[in-house]
């Protein structure tokens, strides 16, 4: 049972969140294991720094109470964070595996471009196991601690990694960082809104293939994604009610992560931008309500018809 989306606007508001679909899947193998280097270069600064011999493997220590290795010289190494270091702390607790989980908070606060990880966004228990935990604590905003895997995670937070990261910043030039950035925007902008017209169809495609054709690291052109991307723009695809469910649900969670990231801004018209985003927040709730319901009465009707006797 397939209801066909004929709406042009609808239409293209879907084929649009596609093709970001697209670019975010061939980006992905290049971040996996971007992230996966950088986590190995941290595990073995710590084991070197605290002359760990053992293999690094510590589930007790919570970021936000651990005794940071810099504490034992009575000098804050992290000055922007003015008396928010946990150096400044009573109470912190050394860890057991001879001060490294202290060394990795000196190294990922370090490595923040503010000095300021954000620490809920990870299971501590696996800080020194996976890649994925310590990479969560460079996204912008809180809400990614059940974000288990790198394949979870969407082109806002590679992005944001990516720049709030200082060495990994370092790994990419600046036209990366600029495309990246374009296509993210592109990303937002689709989820702030319920439909798309043409011409930005367009716009959001054209992005993409130019990312796609520069000679980048971040990602090969794919034959693949561009016959898919090339199906979007001619239109030789099937956009069904199951799609448009599919996309706003992804659109609802993108909503909620774009305003958690503006509620910690304190300046311009983030406010302006949340009521936005509420608003379409709403439309969109009604919306799935609304197809879901309909996709239920079109599956009960197509059962009927094929009862037997």
């Amino acid at each position: 049972m397939e209801i066909e989306i004929t709406d042009e606007p609808l239409r293209n508001w879907i084929k649009s969140y596609f093709a970001i679909d697209h670019i975010t899947s061939a980006i992905r193998p290049f971040m996996k294991q971007l992230f996966e280097d950088k986590f190995q270069e941290n595990v073995r600064k710590v084991k070197k720094k605290s002359n760990l011999m053992n293999i690094y493997e510590c589930n007790s220590c919570d970021p936000d109470k651990v005794k940071p290795y810099h504490a034992m010289s009575g000098q804050c190494s992290f000055p922007r964070k003015r008396g928010r270091c946990n150096c400044a702390k009573e109470n912190t607790i050394p860890c057991p595996a001879i001060n490294a989980c202290g060394m990795l908070y000196d190294i990922m606060t370090m490595e923040h471009i503010m000095e300021e990880p954000i620490w809920s966004n990870s299971n501590y228990e696996q800080l020194s196991t996976r890649a994925c935990e310590q990479m969560k604590c460079y996204i912008s905003c809180t809400g990614y601690r059940d974000v288990s895997n790198v394949d979870q995670m969407e082109l806002t937070a590679f992005f944001q990694i990516c720049t709030n990261n200082t060495i990994l910043r370092r790994t990419l030039d600046d036209d990366d960082i600029r495309m990246l950035e374009q296509v993210k925007n592109d990303h937002r902008e689709i989820v702030g809104s319920t439909d798309a017209s043409a011409d930005k169809f367009k716009k959001y495609v054209s992005n993409i293939n130019v990312l796609l054709d520069y000679d980048t690291c971040i990602v090969d052109r794919d034959y693949f994604i561009s016959m898919e991307l090339k199906k979007l723009e001619d239109d030789k695809v099937k956009i069904t009610i199951c799609e448009e469910i599919h996309y706003i649900k992804k659109a609802l969670y993108a909503i909620s992560k774009a305003k958690a990231e503006l509620q910690d801004e304190s300046e311009g018209d983030s406010g302006d931008q949340i009521r936005l985003l509420e608003t379409v927040e709403s439309m969109q709730r009604r919306r799935l309500q609304q197809q879901t319901e309909v996709f239920i009465q079109e599956l009960l009707r197509a059962g009927a018809r094929y009862q037997p006797g």
